[in-house]
């Protein structure tokens, strides 16, 4: 009778073999969100993000194991940096600088990062027990509660009327996220302005406060 080979055994992630440029999971982060960009989530290599980081694409497969992966950590990054400076402006007593730091930081957050609220929404309209559901379930009520204590500092100092934060809320990152995800619409309504991101935050903001001028 013929011997059955042994069973293989499954291959683990190693570590690719060390070169002298190789480079960690946040420099990894960083060329994907690079590449981002350039093109759509859903077309994202790891030899794209490898080419950027200019390493083996096995480090990206190491670090990571899948494209998804390294996606949700680019996101929660971005959106962990953002949170933290938004959180530590709660120092500043002044309730109309706090609502202009959040509107001004919550634009550069998807400038920077065009496809963030499209890779989040995917996250949340994924598995509702997932690990990555819950997480950004938290993180979206900890925004919604800062906003919140931001409105109310503002009413009781007679600066703003009392308004709904949910609705506050889904209106500012309505606007950041469109101007951000539709450059090729910008570039042609602004030309050679370049569509001042930090220009169209400051309209906003100013539109924002005739809003919430306290009524007669």
């Amino acid at each position: 009778m013929a011997k059955t080979a042994p069973a293989t055994a499954p291959r683990k992630r190693g570590r690719p073999a060390r070169k002298s440029n190789d480079v960690g999971r946040q420099a990894l982060v960083d060329a994907a969100r690079k590449v981002l960009t350039r093109v759509e989530p859903t077309l994202l290599t790891r030899q794209m993000v490898a080419e950027e980081a200019g390493v083996d694409p096995n480090l990206v497969r190491y670090y990571f194991g899948n494209i998804e992966n390294l996606l949700m950590e680019l996101v929660r990054a971005a959106h962990k940096s953002a949170r933290a400076e938004m959180m530590a402006r709660r120092i500043d007593s002044d309730p109309v600088e706090r609502l202009r730091y959040r509107i001004t930081r919550t634009f550069r957050l998807f400038h920077d990062n065009p496809y963030h609220h499209k890779l989040v929404s995917s996250m949340l309209y994924g598995d509702e027990t997932s690990e990555a559901h819950a997480e950004w379930t938290e993180i979206l009520t900890g925004s919604l509660e800062d906003l919140r204590e931001i409105l109310k500092l503002g009413e009781a100092a007679g600066l703003m009327r009392a308004v709904d934060p949910r609705y506050f809320h889904f209106l500012i990152i309505s606007a950041c996220e469109f101007w951000a995800s539709n450059k090729p619409a910008t570039g042609i309504v602004f030309k050679e302005e370049n569509a001042d991101f930090q220009g169209y935050a400051d309209f906003i903001f100013d539109l924002v406060m005739e809003g919430l001028r306290p009524r007669a």
